[in-house]
């Protein structure tokens, strides 16, 4: 099972490693990722919220592991609230780099032979990519995978 503290973990591992990510955060629940939103400072861009996992089991008898199910976020948020579609189109530009950056430091992590690391066995057919619209000026993108662990 992914702990919640293996999370916090991680978040801090992937802002080591991208340079880019300027904050992160682990959340509960909505209206916390909302209020986090609400606090946050263009200074702060760009920012990686990691969602506390929910788990089931996988496997038989004595193979069973923990189905991780992930979910982050990638989030720029504007100095202005009407900002021009050209801009709107760059700081998704910006982002996805950015989430292009995120998915390879995990894709890296499992292809580590050395590593014993969590993504060992990542789901690469679990993952799913979406555009995070326009909420609270912040905008990006959202990746959701299964991860399974022992």
């Amino acid at each position: 099972m992914l702990t919640i503290n293996r999370l916090r973990e991680f978040l801090i591992e992937a802002k080591t490693a991208i340079p880019e990510i300027k904050y992160t955060q682990a959340i509960i629940t909505n209206e916390e990722f909302v209020k986090f939103l609400k606090e946050r400072k263009t200074a702060d861009n760009t920012m990686l919220f990691g969602v506390i996992p929910e788990h089931g089991l996988v496997g038989s008898e004595d193979k069973s592991k923990y189905a991780n199910y992930l979910q982050f976020f990638l989030i720029d948020k504007s100095a202005t609230k009407d900002l021009k579609h050209d801009a709107k189109l760059d700081l998704y530009n910006k982002v996805q780099l950015t989430t292009k950056q995120f998915v390879d430091y995990i894709l890296e992590q499992k292809s580590d032979e050395d590593s014993c690391g969590i993504f060992q066995y990542f789901n690469e057919s679990s993952a799913d990519i979406k555009v995070f619209w326009d909420g609270f000026e912040c905008r990006g993108y959202e990746i959701l995978f299964e991860l399974e662990t022992n």
